[in-house]
């Protein structure tokens, strides 16, 4: 896909602010790779999820958003993991200690194989259980009466399955990651609304005194420009 015709446009009053590209999923499929990322201009926020095919969009008003409900989870990786590691390294170590040994025969052979077998379990089970995150993020307007929009992210696999059947169809696998941004975005997107809520309330006034002659139109680019890149310095 021609990335020129991935790109939004924007309106010639209207600035780009910041880009969260907060979650990412890789399919063994046509479908590919997907990409969600919510653009945040001064006068737009938008959901956007893109891939090799095409691209789709949720778009709304800043100054309409009243409401930002948040969420986010995350687990580390379980602690089975490494007190298998630590319970096989022990038992392993207990099986050259001489006079704990001569109590049963072969019991340093018994103690090395399980201490080995505990300390592999606990590197695989370290491998496999990744760390889990998830989140959800909800704009809400009183203007319209519902909630403009939900994103949400999880980390999760789901394995690719060979069927028995040649006409049951197979499981995709699935990847499906959030990035660093999506903890970044839901910690500051509510600040960000507002100041570009004062923004535009600021650059409305602005105009008003544009129109009555009070201000001139070359201030009025200045002190827009101004107001734009303080807020852009502000949520680099």
């Amino acid at each position: 896909m021609n990335k020129n015709q991935n790109k939004v446009t924007f309106a010639t009053n209207e600035g780009l602010i910041k880009v969260y590209r907060y979650f990412s999923s890789s399919r063994k499929d046509e479908v590919g790779e997907i990409a969600r990322s919510l653009i945040v201009s001064t006068k737009r926020i938008i959901a956007e999820s893109t891939t090799e095919k095409g691209f789709t969009r949720e778009e709304f008003p800043v100054d309409a958003i009243d409401r930002v409900d948040t969420s986010f989870y995350h687990a580390k990786r379980g602690l089975l993991g490494f007190g298998l590691i630590i319970f096989g390294i022990i038992i392993f170590t207990l099986s050259f200690i001489e006079n704990f040994t001569n109590i049963i025969p072969y019991l340093n052979i018994g103690l090395k194989v399980v201490g080995s077998l505990l300390f592999i379990l606990g590197i695989v089970y370290f491998i496999i259980k990744k760390p889990k995150q998830a989140f959800k993020l909800t704009f809400y307007s009183k203007h319209l009466f519902y909630d403009l929009a939900t994103l949400s992210g999880e980390n999760f696999v789901i394995r690719e399955r060979k069927s028995k059947r040649k006409k049951e169809a197979k499981q995709v696998k699935i990847v499906s990651k959030i990035t660093p941004a999506a903890l970044v975005m839901i910690n500051e997107i509510n600040g960000l609304i507002i100041d570009l809520q004062e923004l535009n309330y600021e650059l409305k006034h602005a105009r008003k005194q544009v129109a009555s002659g009070n201000m001139n139109r070359d201030s009025y680019t200045f002190l827009r420009s101004s107001l734009v890149e303080k807020i852009k310095e502000l949520y680099k």
